[in-house]
């Protein structure tokens, strides 16, 4: 506690001459006189005393006796006066009172006097004066307890201050300078505030006092080395009762809970609860004072709790605010990209249907041994990779159907593995532990994909500089009483598992709630969308799976996705792709498409397989050819997209001509709002832009043939 300074009185001279009723500043007495008139100073309101030049009383009222010195009248002679002021304060009382008798200076100041000779103590505004008894120099000093005015004042100078840097500071500076000032306020050893809910996001959720923290760092421990105080049941009473509680022998309570271990040994407390919504969310402590907590302490440690917790939930609704608002910003800025990576996407699939397209096409007319055939070998590989990466683009933009088929993990997962460990970088080693057991499921590979880049990504974050993640696929058995006991599958059955550990940093407690939360990052600002293990999450419950996450602070992080293994048996139907010089029986075909390049591209592949094929750049012109000509049209192929009327609307009016019409539609992306027309349910025969030539061929001659 800051100490006032003493002021200066007007310093007067001293003359033999001057005595008791003299003017001079310094009064001259005899004991005797002192006695006669102890009735007279016995009434003061506040402590009298007149000690010696050695700090010995040599008389006192009964304010001083019973109060301050806590002694009987027969023990009070050469009583140590000085043994009455706080430890904390005595050597600057001492200072003074030399000063008083050297200069016969009035000396007034402030100072903590104990009561009763401690620990407990009062704020006394304290009036020293130079006389002398029986010859001898001694001070008169007069007391008034001024204890509650200082409590108030130092109240009022934290909330000011406190106001004054909670914009700048964080949460935990503004618990400690609390934390710090009911410490001081009460004589407390300890001041804590453990929060019970995750109100401080990512901010610690225990904070210590000054002292505290340095006590834990003299004894070789940091704070977070000391156990968390809301996984213990230290505090059960405050939070089922939601009153402030005052424990003053808490060894010896009867049903108090075991303290954890490591837990410093709890004498007194004084536990306040901070009050949300009508819960605890925090509770705010001081302990281990030297001498019982009263309610005078209570309601100074409840004046600062209630200041604190008033600045601390207005910083925590505009930090929510604030996040709202950059999420929000966020949201807007990815629908934005989405829809710029869904143009771009579609823009260059067309263009790499081409690419494609013809690539095959020379691939089949040269022989291996031709000096052609590796370089477009490569132009052929590179537009296949090019192409997944447009379909990662579709991913992300929501603008891509779902192709399910059925997918061997293991395979899946030692395709991808290259192209992870290039994404990973050199430092970090990936490793793979595929499973015995058959692992396939039935969903869309690049969903798979997705889930499996998304975790490698996640675990590269995770770890930082160097490390090793492993992926490891197995086969899991859930019961329904497994659902009972948490496992988090909606229905029992049996499970593939693809599970990526890293031996990261782990996730810490109070982000694990959060991580499959849209938006929710622990990264800063523009650095993650918070979007990868949300992805995952979607993704799995999509599939009718789920997704598990084990995690260890300083010892790295394990999510597992479950996904219903495919029960069905694999096709041993022979490959019956026809080659592109085989002819199959002519049909007439009917292709749409604006992109002249494309159209030309798939009009050749069919005529090359004996088909006779009529084209259009869009539906009007489809359908006035259609109308006019009465063709037996066997088979529609058609881009979903297209200039005025789309494919979608144009099948429908064509079937009113035609109702055995069979159609294939091909495209670059899938807009939202073709699939509102129902286009591409179950069923829908769909090709997704670039396609290969024999995937392509293959399909036309199954949906002739079928």
């Amino acid at each position: 506690m800051n100490m006032e300074s003493m002021t200066e009185g007007k310093k007067e001279t001293f003359s033999p001459e001057d005595s008791c009723t003299g003017g001079g500043s310094v009064f001259a007495v005899q004991s005797e006189i002192l006695r006669r008139f102890k009735d007279v100073y016995e009434l003061f309101p506040g402590s009298f005393s007149i000690m010696n030049a050695g700090g010995k009383l040599i008389a006192w009222n009964r304010y001083m006796r019973d109060v301050i010195i806590g002694r009987p009248e027969g023990e009070m002679s050469d009583v140590d006066g000085m043994r009455a002021i706080h430890p904390d304060d005595r050597d600057f009382v001492m200072q003074q009172f030399s000063a008083v008798i050297s200069s016969g200076a009035d000396k007034t100041g402030e100072a903590r006097v104990l009561v009763g000779g401690g620990p407990e103590y009062t704020w006394r505004a304290i009036t020293g004066r130079k006389i002398e008894v029986d010859g001898e120099p001694c001070v008169l000093a007069i007391g008034i307890d001024i204890t509650e005015r200082q409590r108030l004042e130092s109240l009022q100078a934290l909330h000011l201050r406190m106001l004054e840097l909670a914009e700048a500071s964080s949460i935990e500076e503004l618990v400690r300078i609390a934390l710090d000032e009911a410490e001081q306020m009460t004589g407390s050893a300890i001041g804590f505030c453990t929060f019970i809910t995750e109100e401080l996001n990512n901010e610690p959720v225990q904070v210590w006092s000054t002292n505290a923290s340095n006590h834990f760092r003299h004894a070789g421990m940091g704070e977070a080395g000391h156990p968390i105080l809301r996984l213990s049941h230290l505090w059960d009473d405050v939070i089922k009762t939601k009153q402030l509680v005052i424990h003053n022998d808490y060894p010896s309570l009867r049903k108090r809970s075991g303290l954890p271990v490591g837990h410093d040994m709890v004498i007194r407390a004084l536990v306040i609860p901070l009050m949300k919504s009508g819960e605890v969310t925090a509770i705010f402590g001081i302990c281990n004072k030297a001498a019982a907590y009263t309610e005078a302490d209570a309601g100074t440690a409840s004046r600062i709790a209630d200041c604190l917790w008033g600045i601390v939930t207005r910083k925590l609704a505009e930090q929510s605010e604030q996040r709202m608002q950059e999420q929000l910003q966020q949201s807007q800025k990815i629908e934005l990209l989405g829809q710029l990576a869904g143009g771009i996407a579609h823009d260059f699939n067309n263009m790499l249907s081409v690419t494609l397209g013809y690539t095959e096409i020379l691939l089949e007319s040269i022989p291996e041994t031709h000096p052609f055939f590796e370089g477009l070998e490569a132009i052929r590989r590179s537009t296949e990779r090019s192409a997944n990466l447009t379909s990662q683009l579709l991913s992300f933009a929501r603008k891509q159907l779902r192709q399910m088929q059925v997918i061997n993990v293991n395979e899946e997962v030692a395709v991808m593995l290259p192209i992870l460990k290039s994404a990973l970088g050199e430092s970090i080693q990936c490793n793979c532990k595929p499973a015995i057991d058959a692992v396939r499921v039935w969903m869309d590979p690049t969903q798979f994909d997705q889930i499996l880049t998304n975790l490698c990504l996640n675990a590269r974050d995770a770890i930082g500089h160097s490390g090793t993640i492993t992926i490891a696929t197995g086969v899991k058995h859930v019961e329904t009483s497994d659902i009972r006991s948490g496992f988090p599958c909606l229905l029992p059955g049996i499970y593939v598992s693809i599970s990526v550990t890293d031996t990261g940093t782990g996730i810490k407690a109070h982000d694990l709630p959060h991580i499959f939360e849209p938006f929710y990052t622990t990264k800063e600002v523009g650095e993650g969308s918070g979007l990868g293990l949300s992805t995952v999450y979607g993704i799995a419950r999509q599939n009718n799976g789920c997704v598990e996450c084990w995690t260890e602070a300083g010892s790295g992080s394990s999510f597992t996705v479950y996904l219903p293994r495919y029960a069905k048996q694999e096709s041993t139907t022979v490959d019956t792709t026809p080659e592109l010089h085989g002819k199959t029986t002519g049909s007439t075909i009917l292709v749409v498409e604006d992109e002249p390049d494309i159209l030309q591209l798939v009009t050749r592949f069919l005529e090359n397989q004996g088909h006779r094929v009529l084209t259009a750049e869009d539906a009007e012109t489809a359908l006035a050819m259609v109308r006019d000509r009465q063709l037996p049209l066997k088979l529609l192929v058609s881009d979903v997209v297209l200039p005025g009327m789309n494919g979608v609307d144009m099948n429908q009016e064509l079937r009113k001509e035609i109702p055995e019409l069979k159609t294939l539609f091909m495209s670059g992306y899938a807009p939202e709002r073709i699939r509102q027309h129902g286009a591409f349910e179950e069923g829908v025969n769909f090709i997704q832009k670039p396609f290969a030539m024999k995937a392509f061929l293959k399909l036309i001659h199954d949906i002739l043939e079928n």
